[in-house]
């Protein structure tokens, strides 16, 4: 069994290294603790490489003025 480094994990998965560790610790992500790290197994990767867990896309945007609000 392969276990990937958080750093790997994300790149793979084009996000941050913040958000690997927050979906492990959501239990989101399962990861195996080795000393102060966590490993990932590479089942896992490809979970989430297959898409089983949906994406969530968040969008704000903010105008200064009534002028550029058209721009949105």
């Amino acid at each position: 069994m392969k276990l990937y480094r958080t750093g790997e994990v994300a790149r793979r998965l084009g996000i941050s290294k913040m958000t690997v560790l927050r979906w492990i610790k959501s239990g989101k992500l399962k990861a195996y603790r080795i000393g102060k790290e966590y490993r990932v197994p590479e089942s896992e990767v490809l979970r989430l490489l297959e898409g089983k867990i949906p994406d969530k896309v968040v969008i704000y945007a903010r105008v200064s003025s009534r002028d550029q609000k058209e721009d949105l």
